[in-house]
């Protein structure tokens, strides 16, 4: 990490308790100018076996409490811009992208890392810039038996958001609605970070079936929104 990102990761304590739960305390990702772009004060994991014969990494359970990450802009420079580049120089070459492959790997390798079992007690996201500040918190969130349940909340506006759904790891589909719990507020970060305000009494995104073959990602799915408002000054000019 340091040498290819500039961060530094620590960790007060690192162990196991039991044979298969690796617990982590005051774990922390330091940049190269002192400041903390993550805070974690305990995780546990319990890796998945099946996911390490295959070669892969998976998580079987995974805990979280109390988490806190810093982003930050000021003048153009963004503390997490390291993440976005490698400091590596490659040759460039001229090759053809397969993107429904690339697509179907990011998407199969995105229900890997998902662990079966999962439990957040409050994990914040920070964000400023020179002209604004904002946080929003994932203050509770649960995924057990292919349920998951989560509450957000955002700071700047005093609302909060419900998460519910179903996510099947093993079939590779999920099905999650997002709404707030009081009436006309929109996403956080999006005014600050684009000029643009996006509300909605509801959101609904489901994938079901699935599918990659003869170079081709097939999958069938639905989007639909209720009380959907958008704004932009620009538009609306």
């Amino acid at each position: 990490l340091k040498n290819k990102f500039g961060i530094t990761l620590v960790s007060d304590d690192v162990g196991f308790s039991g044979f298969r739960t690796l617990d982590i305390s005051h774990l922390a990702l330091i940049l190269q100018n002192s400041d903390t772009l993550l805070s974690l004060d305990s995780v546990e994991l319990v890796p998945s076996f099946t996911s390490l014969l295959r070669f892969r990494l998976g998580l079987k359970e995974f805990s979280l409490q109390n988490g806190v990450l810093n982003l930050s802009c000021h003048d153009s420079v963004c503390n997490f811009s390291s993440l976005l580049k490698s400091k590596t120089k490659t040759e460039d070459k001229e090759t053809e992208t397969n993107f429904a492959k690339a697509l179907a790997q990011f998407y199969s390798r995105t229900f890997d890392a998902v662990p079966q079992n999962a439990a957040v007690g409050r994990f914040t996201i920070q964000f400023r810039n020179d002209t604004a500040y904002e946080t929003i918190s994932l203050l509770d969130y649960t995924h057990s038996d292919e349920k998951i349940n989560g509450d957000l909340f955002d700071s700047a506006k005093k609302s909060r958001w419900k998460i519910e759904g179903t996510v099947i790891k093993s079939e590779r589909q999920f099905d999650i609605k997002i709404y707030p719990l009081q009436h006309g507020k929109t996403l956080p970060f999006l005014k600050t970070l684009l000029h643009l305000s996006l509300g909605f009494d509801t959101v609904r995104v489901s994938v079901g079936s699935n599918s990659y073959a003869g170079n081709t990602f097939a999958f069938d799915g639905e989007f639909k929104a209720s009380g959907l408002s958008v704004f932009h000054k620009r538009i609306s000019d």
